[in-house]
């Protein structure tokens, strides 16, 4: 079985994603949750989840920055990030970061399944961090899987 864990400033907002699906039915296990990002990068590097959803704007830490921090340490973490805005650079740096996808709140259902899908799946696609440095380094990249990583993102901002 796989691990979540939720990064979110607002209490009720981690009360919501504990709650919103079953979680077990598509293979994952809620292993932490934090209001505070300093308490939770250490929480993640010590457990280790396959999957932290993390909202962008909190006090004292964004959620870039935490990323930044626990990919640092430990690149096979992957992150999917929240936030109440729909902004453009937003997307962009999630996924240079690597992250699996970007989300807006109010949070959709069917966005949150397809993200546990794809962390499913992630063994046999290459990263988005990979294809991301891969492109800016010049070096060679596969086309097909940076069509497929920006047809998924301009799905996500159609569907919003």
């Amino acid at each position: 079985m796989r691990t979540v864990y939720f990064v979110d400033d607002e209490f009720w907002l981690l009360t919501e994603l504990r709650s919103i699906i079953n979680w077990n039915e598509y293979g994952f296990e809620i292993c932490g949750f934090n209001t505070v990002p300093f308490v939770a990068e250490n929480e993640i590097l010590q457990l280790k989840p396959d999957l932290v959803i993390c909202d962008i704007y909190m006090d004292g830490m964004n959620g870039f920055e935490l990323a930044q921090k626990v990919m640092s340490k430990d690149p096979d973490i992957t992150f999917c990030f929240l936030s109440a805005y729909d902004k453009f650079e937003y997307a962009v740096t999630a996924l240079k970061l690597g992250a699996v996808d970007y989300l807006t709140k109010p949070l959709k259902v069917k966005d949150l399944i397809s993200v546990l899908g794809k962390v499913s799946s992630k063994e046999t696609a290459p990263s988005a961090s990979q294809l991301w440095q891969d492109i800016l380094n010049g070096k060679e990249y596969n086309r097909e899987s940076l069509k497929e990583l920006l047809k998924n993102y301009f799905k996500g901002i159609e569907q919003s």
